[in-house]
């Protein structure tokens, strides 16, 4: 938010400069802004749930901690599990599996074709 108001500042500056109003430089260099929507830094769910137990927090704090999920070996390899057995469809499975074992997005995946899969060397072209 105070960037904004620092751009309208500057630009009422220069306006005014322009016009005689003011002198000099209106200088915002090297000013350092604090981030605004610094996220929480990944975490496992057990270190999530120990947050949400220990403290009363909020179902909005909760869902923000609930993007900031990392899920363990055994955690990717059961959710796997459980995709492969509940799946209702068949292309489900195995976009999870690349998902998961190549960190490709949803997207990337999609719009993915065969040639980009090299199954005899096990490698995946990146787009």
């Amino acid at each position: 938010m105070i960037r904004k108001e620092v751009a309208t500042l500057r630009m009422l500056w220069s306006f005014s400069r322009d016009r005689g109003y003011v002198s000099g430089v209106f200088r915002v260099r090297g000013v350092k802004f604090p981030k605004v929507d610094q996220k929480e830094p990944f975490q496992t769910s057990a270190q999530i749930m120990q947050r949400i137990e220990r403290s009363q927090l909020s179902d909005n704090v909760q869902e923000e901690l609930g993007e900031c999920l990392y899920l363990t070996v055994s955690e990717i390899e059961e959710l796997l599990d459980f995709i492969e057995k509940h799946a209702r469809h068949d292309f489900l499975y195995p976009m999870v599996v690349a998902a998961a074992h190549t960190g490709a997005r949803r997207s990337e995946l999609v719009r993915s074709q065969v040639g980009d899969f090299d199954l005899e060397c096990g490698t995946v072209k990146r787009s």
